[in-house]
């Protein structure tokens, strides 16, 4: 959801998705599915300074009235417009991804949430 602009030319606001999110888990539990697993918010760019994709799901959390079972993110070593041969055997790509779990999980503990990451 962080991308949509990029994609969709359409912005959703952090805010405004953890409103949907906790609106579908009412009718979740309204309807006779409230074992139902619910994860969110599928962010991504994470520690990148100009996406703020940790940001972006620290502010879902903050606002999603506990709906989210699992926070969850997207994780991509490179962007497929730009990548080389050489990067997909350069371990210093592939390293980048424990930083990032790092990142979330910061995200998780600054939105006082005591929730699981999920990849």
């Amino acid at each position: 959801p962080n991308s949509f602009r990029h994609v969709f030319d359409r912005p959703i606001a952090a805010q405004q998705l953890a409103k949907d999110y906790f609106h579908l888990r009412q009718l979740l539990n309204e309807l006779g599915y409230d074992a139902s697993i619910l994860v969110g918010p599928e962010a991504n760019h994470i520690g990148d300074p100009a996406q703020r994709g940790d940001t972006y799901a620290s502010e879902f959390l903050k606002n999603d009235g506990h709906s989210v079972d699992f926070a969850t993110w997207h994780q991509y070593y490179l962007n497929g417009r730009e990548a080389k041969v050489m990067d997909f055997i350069n371990p210093a790509v592939f390293n980048r991804l424990i930083n990032e779990i790092n990142y979330f999980q910061k995200a998780i503990n600054d939105s006082g949430r005591n929730v699981k990451m999920w990849l």
